[in-house]
């Protein structure tokens, strides 16, 4: 059907893809999994023709092709899904699905037309997107079935799929690999790329592993084991070392920070929140929790439930409309945002490519915001060039990032690398309190690893957390208590060593 030979691609001094020759079968769900930086969107791009080849050649049905833009691609029946999704906000859903495609009569757009072959394509795959609201209204799962019907608007025959479940809960994710399973059974491929290992052996017919650009094989699921395709990703880690927790609800393996003792004081407190909430996510109702000096506190909740409007309301971006909170025993519950982090509150939010860094900007620029003024000299405010760079190497070499240089543009990184990148900057200084929303999106093995060693050190210097995830094992991995939200309300908070990963999951179902 589609298939890679040799392709190759560099990025100044750094090879995204060296000699990859990967095959794909028609009617196939193929896997690519590796590290980050290992090449993987790289690859994508390459045959979405986002990006071309520097050496290779792509073949479809046997023939070669050669994609100069996305449109060519398109036009050859094969549509990319973004890791960061490409859709405009102020249009609707309808409108994203058909823009650039509109079928017009006599140059007025005709909408019935439009909207009767979107409500197929949504009735055929189990779609519920609502084609009249504004896009950037809609939770993620929302604006990222806008994209897939983008690309299922244009007969696409190849799907895509750069990380689809990254900030899926785990009902959506169970939705979206049903819409995987009909996509095969009509004869559509897809190429799917994540780090979810579990699940791309659960989906995928083949697997391709991709390492520092190159494709060490495809393997097929039922010959090959999670734990071997972990070993090859990392090359020579023990896959024993990764925090693991039992898929049969035995207790997860307890990371040494949480061997320390109880938490010495409490430097946060939320008294009673009410606030917030949209169409698609639930206010906060009657909230009230606590978090003592270097503990990391855990909140699970599936989209929706009021787990972007508790991690804003906390950092200021959205007001407290009733109740109170309470940071290093002062009330903050009028303080802006400035003044939070001045005090030693951060934040990072879950779309970290969208909400917190700039894609264009150079990576010194994107690491300097929000600890410009310290870095600054006196009396001027100017910056020091040397100073500078010698605080941004420390600063990615401490996040291991994988960059050609701080002068290039964020964009130029791969997703994990970017999501390495927020997070370096979310921790360096002197925080007190962070408020991380899916901190290990995007990130692979050995990279999870290090952010639970690193929180645990930073929790046993004092440094305390709220770490809000509808990954179940990402909470109970690092965390020592994990409380659950369910429709705007806090149900309880329990030690993380004491519960299962089922149990977790039921609660924050809403079941008992």
């Amino acid at each position: 059907m589609i298939a890679l030979e040799n392709v190759s691609r560099r990025f100044g001094f750094l090879w995204a893809n060296r000699g990859v020759s990967i095959e794909v079968c028609r009617g196939e769900i193929h896997g690519i999994v590796g590290e980050n930086g290992a090449g993987k969107s790289t690859l994508l791009k390459i045959l979405s023709g986002h990006l071309q080849a520097d050496a290779g050649r792509i073949l479809l049905d046997g023939k070669p092709v050669h994609f100069r833009s996305p449109g060519d691609a398109a036009q050859a029946g094969i549509g990319l899904v973004h890791q960061h999704l490409q859709i405009f906000p102020q249009l609707t859903a309808l409108e994203n699905v058909v823009l650039g495609m509109e079928p017009k009569a006599f140059g007025f757009l005709r909408r019935k037309r439009a909207r009767r072959r979107c409500g197929e394509l949504c009735e055929i795959f189990g779609f519920s997107v609502p084609l009249d609201a504004p896009a950037g209204e809609l939770p993620f799962a929302g604006r990222q079935q806008i994209e897939i019907l983008r690309s299922l608007y244009r007969e696409v025959r190849v799907l895509l799929l750069d990380e689809p479940t990254s900030l899926l809960s785990p009902p959506e994710i169970n939705r979206f690999f049903r819409f995987l399973v009909s996509l095969r059974l009509q004869g559509r491929t897809v190429v799917l790329v994540s780090h979810r290992l579990e699940e791309v052996m659960e989906a995928a017919d083949r697997i391709s592993v991709l390492r520092r650009g190159k494709c060490l094989g495809t393997f097929v699921p039922r010959e090959v084991t999670v734990e071997e395709l972990a070993e090859r990703i990392v090359a020579g880690s023990r896959v024993g070392d990764e925090p693991s927790l039992s898929r049969s609800g035995g207790e997860p393996s307890v990371v040494d920070h949480r061997k320390e003792g109880k938490p010495k004081g409490i430097v946060f407190r939320m008294i009673h929140a009410r606030g917030g909430g949209s169409e698609y996510e639930a206010g906060l109702n009657d909230v009230t929790l606590e978090v003592g000096e270097g503990e990391i506190l855990g909140i699970g909740a599936i989209v929706g439930n009021g787990e972007r409007t508790l991690a804003r309301m906390i950092s200021g971006m959205m007001p407290c409309r009733e109740g109170s909170i309470h940071f290093l025993e002062r009330d903050i519950s009028s303080l802006p945002v400035w003044e939070r982090r001045e005090l030693g509150l951060r934040w990072l939010p879950a779309n970290t490519f969208e909400e917190a860094l700039l894609p264009r900007r150079p990576l010194w620029e994107n690491l300097l915001m929000g600890h410009h003024r310290p870095l600054a000299s006196r009396p001027w405010g100017w910056f020091r060039r040397e100073e500078i760079r010698a605080w941004g190497e420390a600063c990615l070499a401490m996040g291991d990032v994988v960059h050609g240089g701080l002068g290039e543009p964020l964009e130029s990184l791969s997703g994990g690398n970017q999501q390495k990148l927020a997070l370096t900057r979310v921790l360096a200084g002197s925080p007190r309190l962070i408020v991380m929303e899916q901190p290990g999106r995007g990130l692979d093995i050995r990279a999870r690893r290090n952010l639970w060693e690193r929180l645990g050190r930073m929790s046993i210097q004092g440094v305390s957390f709220v770490i809000i995830s509808h990954d179940v094992e990402e909470l109970l991995s690092c965390c020592h208590r994990v409380g659950i939200l369910f429709r705007g309300r806090l149900a309880g908070v329990a030690a993380a060593q004491s519960v299962s990963v089922e149990c977790i999951g039921r609660w924050m179902l809403g079941l008992t």
